[in-house]
């Protein structure tokens, strides 16, 4: 990584990553696993104002199925400006959601439906 044209030290990738951690718990940044999120709300009314509003909006669409299973194709496709593994990261440390990776349980919740 590149700083002021030098480049950072491993000690200093260190304490890039101490100062990241503080100021997520403070509550100035969201820091997860890689993505540096600096405008929450921004992004939460985004995403969160389109997946959870109510039918008569016009913000409303329908990505879930009759469980509330949300396939991630869907995610991709109605924001495809956001970068998917930085979605669902930032949706599951919300617990907007919860990541199923299992195929047996999504074919319980999810009979007679093709799974990708």
């Amino acid at each position: 990584t590149r700083r002021n044209n030098t480049l950072l030290a491993f000690s200093q990738a260190d304490d890039l990553n101490r100062d990241l951690c503080e100021l997520n718990d403070r509550g100035n940044i969201l820091y997860l696993k890689g993505w540096i999120i600096l405008d929450q709300a921004a992004l939460l009314s985004e995403v969160n104002g389109v997946l959870f509003a109510p039918e008569d909006f016009k913000q409303h669409c329908n990505l879930a199925n009759a469980t509330g299973i949300v396939p991630v194709s869907k995610l991709a496709q109605k924001f495809p400006q956001h970068n998917l593994d930085m979605l669902v990261q930032f949706l599951s440390h919300l617990e907007f959601c919860l990541e199923i990776h299992d195929r047996q349980v999504l074919q319980l919740l999810c009979p007679g439906e093709n799974l990708p």
